[in-house]
C-alpha cells in the first residue's frame, strides 16, 4: 500500500510518523523518523504490506506529540481517511514501457550522475519487486554495470515513472543499456517492448566540462491528426523509426535510406493514438501523433 501526504509543520522540529490501519485492530503499516522543519513543507511516501482481510477500513498517520523521537509511543492522530483493501490480483505481471526509456542530456551520459528514466505500466496482475538498470558492451554482450536498482511496487494498470540514478564506474567509452524486473519464477526479464527498454550512450567523466554540446535536433511532424501517411522533417538524418502503440507494442518500424525528410504510410494502422520513435545520428526522439 502506498499512500502520499503533503506536510506543513508550524510548531515541531521532529515527528515520528506512523502510518496505523483500522481504529479497532491496530495494525502499523509504517514507521518512519521525519524531519521537519519549523514553516517547512513536505511530501512524505508511506507504504508497507498490510496484513488484513480485504474489507473496510480507515488508515490514519500518528505523530509523537512530545516530539521525542526516542520515545515514540505518545501518538496524535494527524489525519484519518478511510480505505477499502482489496485481494492480491491473481494475474499475471505484464509490464510495458509507454515511452522510450532515456538519459538525462543523452547521448552522452555523465559518469558520475547518471539518470535513467523509464515509464513503465502494469497491464496486469501486481507487482512489488525488484527493478535494474543493466550495461552491456555496446553490442551487447554479459553485464558489466548496473544502476539504481531498487523495490519498485505497481498495481494493476497503473502508469509510473522511475528513476534509475547513480555512479556509472565504467571507463569513458559507447555502451548500451536496459530496463530489468525480477519475476516470481526468480529471474530476470527484460521490460516489453525491447525497442524502447534497450538504448546506446556514451559514457563521459564530466558532463559540463564540455565545451561543444551536441544542439538538439528539431524534428516536424505534420499532419497530425493524419489519416494515410505523416511526413517527417529533421535537420539531422533520420535513421530509423518506430511506432507503438498505447499500449506499448510494436507495430510498425522503417529504416529509410539516411534523410532529413520521409514519408510514413500509416494507413494499415487502426484509428488511435501512437507513440512514434524517432532516431537521427546524434539522438533518439519520441512524440504522439493520431491517426484518423
Amino acid at each position: 500500500m502506498h499512500i502520499l501526504f503533503l506536510f506543513q509543520n508550524l510548531l515541531l522540529i521532529n515527528y515520528q510518523i506512523l502510518m496505523r490501519l483500522s481504529y479497532v485492530q491496530f495494525v502499523f503499516v509504517s514507521i518512519q523518523p521525519i524531519n521537519i522543519a519549523a514553516g517547512e513543507i513536505k511530501t512524505i511516501d508511506f507504504s508497507g504490506n498490510v496484513t488484513v482481510a480485504t474489507g473496510n477500513y480507515h488508515v490514519s498517520i500518528l505523530y509523537d506529540s512530545l516530539n521525542i523521537r526516542s520515545n515514540g509511543t505518545t501518538n496524535a492522530v494527524l489525519r484519518s481517511l478511510p480505505i477499502k483493501v482489496l485481494p492480491t490480483p491473481t494475474g499475471t505481471t505484464n509490464l510495458v514501457l509507454t515511452h522510450m526509456i532515456s538519459f538525462d542530456n543523452q547521448p552522452k551520459v555523465d559518469k558520475n550522475n547518471a539518470v535513467l528514466t523509464a515509464h513503465i505500466k502494469n497491464m496486469d496482475g501486481y507487482f512489488d519487486n525488484r527493478m535494474v538498470a543493466n550495461i552491456y558492451p555496446k553490442n551487447g554482450g554479459s553485464i558489466i554495470a548496473t544502476l539504481g536498482n531498487q523495490n519498485v511496487t505497481i498495481e494493476k494498470e497503473q502508469e509510473v515513472t522511475v528513476k534509475f540514478s547513480g555512479k556509472i564506474n565504467l571507463n569513458p567509452s559507447t555502451y548500451s543499456v536496459d530496463v530489468c524486473y525480477y519475476t516470481t519464477s526468480n529471474s530476470w526479464k527484460e521490460i516489453a517492448p525491447s525497442d524502447s527498454a534497450t538504448i546506446i550512450f556514451s559514457l563521459v567523466d564530466n558532463l559540463s566540462a564540455l565545451s561543444q554540446p551536441i544542439q538538439p535536433t528539431n524534428i516536424e511532424l505534420y499532419p497530425n491528426p493524419a489519416q494515410d501517411k505523416i511526413s517527417l522533417k529533421s535537420d539531422k538524418a533520420i535513421i530509423n523509426v518506430t511506432i507503438f502503440d498505447i499500449s506499448g507494442r510494436q507495430v510498425l518500424f522503417i529504416k529509410p535510406e539516411k534523410s532529413t525528410e520521409i514519408a510514413v504510410p500509416i494507413i494499415e494502422l487502426n484509428a488511435g493514438t501512437y507513440i512514434l520513435r524517432i532516431e537521427t545520428e546524434d539522438e533518439i526522439k519520441t512524440g504522439k501523433f493520431i491517426r484518423r
